[in-house]
């Protein structure tokens, strides 16, 4: 999944690299209507089953099988977490420093000799890795997984659990996130 998400993310980094701010988010939308839209298709619907998607097995580690959503819950916790202290420790290095300038000032950073295209595709295919990662985790939950899976209005949560946590923070993007869909259960709960 990892694999997939990082290629198509640097198919699809390419040409948005000139982009920012909002444009940027509006050509990232684009793509998702475009990869859904290959995916439900033929050639690749013979992979992904179309329309209809694919029914994704029970998650395995050996001989335990995670059957139920209280057993699924500690992988998925734990691949979190691994995933948050990969991304934290990213940022300390020569790479996360380099984005850092690149997003503060991007001609700065680029008179600074830091090659804009470069850490700019880097940051497009990590985050898509990030991506395949938490879809790997959220398939076998679904138990099957189709174009429908993915509205429109879910990247648009996505985009607002970033932008009420904060685009520079990890702790912001995980506070947004946790605020948000807190008050989406808590809408599911108590109002009929």
């Amino acid at each position: 999944a990892s694999l997939a998400a990082a290629i198509t993310g640097s198919i699809f980094g390419v040409p948005a690299l000139r982009l920012k701010g909002f444009y940027l988010a509006v050509a990232t939308i684009a793509a998702q209507f475009i990869i859904l839209w290959v995916a439900s298709h033929p050639p690749a619907s013979a992979i992904t089953g179309g329309y209809d998607g694919m029914s994704v097995p029970m998650a395995k580690l050996g001989g335990l099988v995670f059957n139920t959503d209280k057993l699924l819950y500690y992988p998925v916790v734990t691949i979190t977490l691994l995933m948050v202290f990969f991304a934290k420790n990213i940022a300390r290095t020569k790479i996360g420093r380099a984005w850092v300038a690149i997003r503060d000032n991007d001609l700065a950073a680029e008179v600074l000799g830091i090659n804009i295209f470069r850490y700019k595709l880097l940051a497009f295919t990590l985050s898509s890795v990030f991506a395949g990662v938490a879809g790997a985790l959220y398939a076998p939950f679904m138990m099957n997984v189709s174009p429908t899976s993915f509205p429109f209005m879910e990247s648009i949560w996505f985009l607002g659990m970033l932008i009420v946590g904060g685009a520079t923070s990890m702790v912001g993007a995980i506070a947004g996130t946790v605020f948000l869909r807190g008050i989406n259960e808590l809408v599911v709960i108590y109002i009929p």
